[in-house]
């Protein structure tokens, strides 16, 4: 199995901060969420991830299937944030 990333890029944004957020409140994997958006493989992984900023088309594609605002991708983020990778285990119930 793949060990979970534990870094962000330079380019961690609030926009990748909400897009966590986005994601664990609807419960959506990084695979759902790139077929909802309509990117290829890996590249809503970069945005994710601040490997790298969405183009304005990119960033507008975003904003029209989950409403998270592309000026968003341009500021750093507003709150605190944990990657999935770096959070404790959660035990599973019996």
């Amino acid at each position: 199995m793949k060990k979970p990333r534990t870094t962000v890029g330079h380019e961690f944004s609030e926009g990748s901060r909400q897009l966590w957020l986005l994601m664990e409140a609807e419960g959506l994997s990084i695979e759902a969420l790139r077929y909802r958006v309509g990117f290829g493989r890996g590249v809503l992984n970069r945005h994710l991830y601040g490997v790298q900023r969405p183009d304005l088309e990119s960033a507008f594609r975003i904003f029209d299937h989950t409403g998270i605002e592309p000026r968003l991708f341009l500021v750093k983020p507003k709150g605190p944030f944990v990657l999935p990778g770096c959070r404790p285990r959660q035990k599973k119930a019996a």
